[in-house]
């Protein structure tokens, strides 16, 4: 408990583990400015997943994302481009796919998993159908981080 985050990066290697922090994002500097924040904190001790919100974004919506001096009214810089920063310690970007309402909030409403909302016929064939590319969108972006993820290179995603 009183490790702190070297430590507890340390920790995870002495017992074989990797560690792999994930950073969920929203256009906002503070969101983004969290990437900054944890690649300072474990350094080269951790591998980085960042997930960027796609709710009600697109990519050019991310503009302090990647600009490398963007500034305020007084004229300080108030990013430091959180991508190129990213990048720089091997890390990946992933773009969380958008699930339609309707049906996430049917699902959710109904208690289903996502894995019962692609067969339930409590729910519409068009909202099970948007289950099923919303699954499959994220199983595309998960590919990304196999290594990561420990997954072997013969993995299948399978949506059934």
């Amino acid at each position: 408990e009183n490790l702190d985050a070297r430590d507890f990066a340390q920790a995870n290697a002495d017992s074989g583990r990797e560690l792999v922090v994930m950073i969920p994002i929203t256009p906002h500097l503070a969101a983004i400015s969290a990437v900054r924040d944890a690649i300072e904190m474990f350094r080269d001790q951790a591998r980085y997943v960042v997930v960027r919100s796609m709710l009600g974004y697109k990519p050019n919506d991310y503009v302090l994302w990647d600009s490398p001096a963007f500034c305020d009214k007084f004229g300080r810089v108030v990013s430091g481009n959180y991508k190129a920063m990213l990048a720089e310690v091997g890390g990946i970007v992933l773009d969380m796919p958008t699930l339609n309402p309707k049906a996430l909030a049917r699902a959710e409403a109904l208690k289903l998993t996502f894995a019962e909302a692609l067969h339930s016929p409590l729910l519409e064939v068009d909202e099970r159908t948007s289950v099923r590319k919303w699954l499959n969108a994220w199983a595309g972006q998960l590919d990304l981080i196999r290594d990561p993820l420990g997954l072997d290179p013969s993995f299948n995603w399978n949506v059934a």
